[in-house]
């Protein structure tokens, strides 16, 4: 097996190490140069932190496997292939794995490529394709890479088993008996008995199905009882003496009168057949031999003129994907899922959309989606209504219609999205008026988008009184942030009055955020970031809005209820612990009379916190460039342009130094009970701020960065960015020279 190979650094799930069970722990195999080890293996870290999964790291490239090795290995349950992208593995002559990616593509495994350097991504996606590569390195690479092992992995594993147990729809089963050591050759000969149509509802079972934990023997024993054809693998392997093969499988299979058909892959010696002749039952060495007896087998199992209904189909694809009643086999999966679907099945349809989504082919996944809402448009049509498993399937409509909106709206297909929602309409006889809202809205229709919003509060209110739950409540929270963003944009255009429209912006948003606590208890988790980010950006720009208006009493009250919002959902707290970033600053676009006051602001609404780097790190992450070309952004009173970059968006800093005695205070955390004195500070044209301590350089250990980022692209953002700008500038001087 794989993890006793030596060409492999094999990383056990730290549960199993610990001596407990799991009942099913998953498999990745990660590429990278022998130099990129150690980065490797702190990715299998954090990997194993939130998905239960063995590891292996591989020794070398693939060009060290012997032809179809590497074929078996990934076929042996490895659900996802990760690949270390780094300075490295670009910079060698030939492109090392490309037969890796090539191969976890064709057999359906997830693609992982993973940046641990800065600046390669763009590289990588000229050398290996226009791959998306996840950045691992700098601040919360582990928390990126969490995030996407949590929300993406594994889109198989929750899969349903509906209606009657899916094993039982598998009415042909084969047993395949091989020595470990031919497991390329049993791949092989699977994938061929897989092409043959007629076997799509054949189970076939080989010890790769074993769960942890279980009784080998008892599994095994029990699997050659419930077939109905032993399929041996013959290499000259299977005549060592004392192997599991001749001592137990083939001997239960003559005690329980089993069908051994032996299928010869290597040449073999005639006389070690002739000895274990009682053993072997036919042998064949040709494939349309193979059919043909395999064939036969399956109609006496499965009866007379028995053929799977398009249900059955699409169970039987479930099954697959699941590997319930069979080896797991998402290629098979899929192509089951797609037999169905091309027969008229909605509900095959719908889910191989969603496989196909997730994967990466959202074109691809959104036409199965499409065609699932035409189904069902003309199932309505011609019966008159839906019933039966269309009417199961027409609870998933919602689901689909948010994947196609989102995906519509983000490519701007608003055309496309009206015209989807209108099939949803047809289909459930009621206008899903909150997502054509929101499709005006995307769209710059403001006034459709309000006149649409503004006819339907009672609706949804109502919608969730006579059906609680999740569901109601995200209808309710994209009905009131939707809404709320329509009138801060017309007000931001000058569209609505903003004297008469405020108050109701402001109503709407905070019916949001309410909405989302209240989905949060409903749904016991920490949090819906991307619903309690993208809310807290309209109230963070209504705030805006309130501070032009120089309320200050105002925009506290907003401030301290929008830092009551995040503190629901442990952000801030996140934030001091070094977990992240806020959505946005804090705005504080206030009048002030002082340049104290101004600072006693800033400080109240910044934290200032040290780099989570090692002491080696900052001289790699701020090289000193004197050949930076250009800068970016207006420069004017004491700033000047430095040598080096941000780390982050790669862009030159500005620099401000400070006459000796005039050095500010910067203090950490949101306590402000330590502070530091820097001579001068760094400020990059996208808002990131750093500083060091006096007598040090910006490549010195530690460094400090202003946490969160600056969102310069934000209206709030920029104010506060401008206002610690006007501080430094205005204690900075452009002719101080200080020594260290």
């Amino acid at each position: 097996m794989a993890g006793e190979d030596k060409r492999f650094y094999y990383m056990e799930h730290p549960i199993k190490e610990a001596g407990r069970q799991l009942r099913k722990t998953e498999r990745v195999y990660i590429c990278c140069c022998p130099e990129d080890t150690d980065a490797a293996r702190e990715i299998a870290v954090t990997i194993q932190q939130v998905y239960q999964a063995d590891i292996w790291i591989s020794k070398g490239s693939e060009s060290s496997f012997e032809e179809g090795y590497l074929e078996a290995v990934l076929r042996d349950g490895f659900t996802m292939v990760v690949l270390v992208v780094s300075s490295s593995l670009l910079n060698r002559p030939e492109p090392p794995f490309k037969d890796v990616l090539k191969l976890a593509g064709q057999l359906g495994i997830r693609l992982l490529p993973i940046a641990i350097d800065p600046g390669v991504s763009a590289r990588f996606s000229e050398v290996y394709g226009h791959l998306q590569a996840l950045d691992f390195c700098g601040e919360g690479s582990e928390e990126r890479l969490k995030h996407y092992i949590e929300n993406d992995v594994d889109l198989y594993i929750e899969i349903e088993d509906k209606g009657p147990a899916i094993p039982e729809l598998f009415s042909f089963h084969i047993f395949m008996s091989y020595r470990k050591k031919n497991l390329v050759k049993l791949i092989e000969l699977m994938k061929t008995i897989r092409q043959w149509n007629e076997h799509l509802d054949t189970s076939i079972w080989y010890d790769d199905a074993l769960i942890e934990g279980e009784d080998y023997d008892d599994q095994i024993l029990e699997q050659i009882k419930s077939s109905d054809v032993i399929l041996l693998v013959m290499t000259p392997d299977v005549f060592e003496e004392g192997n599991y093969v001749l001592v137990n499988e083939l001997p239960d299979a003559l005690k329980f009168g089993k069908r051994v058909i032996t299928f010869i892959t290597e040449e073999t010696v005639p006389e070690d057949i002739e000895k274990y002749s009682d053993f072997m039952g036919e042998i064949v060495d040709d494939t349309d031999t193979l059919r043909m007896l395999l064939k036969e087998e399956h109609d006496r199992a499965a009866g007379p003129g028995h053929k799977p209904t398009d249900e059955d189909v699409y169970k039987l694809g479930l099954g697959y994907l699941s590997g319930n009643g069979t080896v797991r086999d998402y290629l098979m999966g899929e192509k089951a899922l797609d037999q169905a679907a091309r027969s008229g099945y909605p509900y095959a349809s719908a889910r191989l959309g969603q496989i196909l989504f997730e994967k990466g082919d959202p074109e691809l996944g959104a036409a199965y989606m499409e065609y699932t809402l035409d189904l069902l448009c003309r199932v309505r049509q011609e019966r008159g209504g839906l019933k039966g498993i269309e009417v199961s399937t027409m609870s998933t409509a919602g689901n689909l219609m948010r994947t196609l909106l989102f995906y519509y709206l983000g490519n701007d297909m608003y055309l496309t999205a009206w015209e989807m929602l209108h099939k949803v309409e047809r289909i459930v006889m009621s206008p899903p008026n909150v997502q054509y809202g929101m499709v005006y809205l995307a769209a710059g229709a403001f006034e459709q988008a309000r006149r649409t919003f503004a006819n339907i509060e009672e609706d949804v209110i109502n919608f969730q009184k006579i059906n609680p739950g999740l569901r109601s409540l995200l209808e309710k929270c994209e009905y009131y942030a939707n809404y709320g963003e329509t009138i801060v944009c017309m007000m931001k255009n000058g569209q609505l009055e903003v004297s008469k429209n405020f108050n109701r912006g402001r109503y709407l948003i905070e019916a949001a955020m309410d909405s989302i606590a209240e989905m949060r208890s409903v749904v016991a988790v920490s949090g819906n970031e991307d619903l309690v980010y993208n809310v807290d950006r309209l109230y963070v720009d209504l705030i805006g809005i309130a501070a032009d208006s120089g309320n200050r009493e105002l925009v506290a009250g907003m401030l301290d209820r929008e830092e009551k919002f995040l503190d629901a959902f442990g952000i801030r707290e996140a934030v001091m612990a070094g977990r992240g970033n806020l959505p946005h600053f804090f705005p504080v676009g206030l009048r002030y009379d002082s340049i104290e006051e101004l600072k006693r602001a800033l400080d109240s609404r910044t934290c200032w916190s040290e780099m989570f780097v090692t002491p080696e790190e900052p001289a790699e992450i701020f090289p000193l460039q004197e050949d930076i070309e250009g800068a970016f952004g207006d420069i004017d009173g004491n700033a000047v342009i430095s040598s080096y970059q941000c780390p982050f968006c790669r862009m030159r800093m500005y620099k401000m130094v400070f006459p000796e005695g005039n050095d500010p205070d910067i203090y950490l955390g949101r306590d402000l009970r330590y502070s530091f004195n820097p001579a001068r500070v760094f400020m990059c044209p996208k808002g990131h701020m750093y500083a060091v301590e006096k007598g040090h350089r910006l490549t010195d250990y530690p460094v400090f960065m202003a946490s969160p980022v600056v969102d310069k692209d934000s209206q709030l953002g920029r104010g506060l960015f401008d206002m610690w700008w006007k501080y430094f500038d205005s204690i900075a001087d452009i002719n101080a020279r200080r020594k260290e």
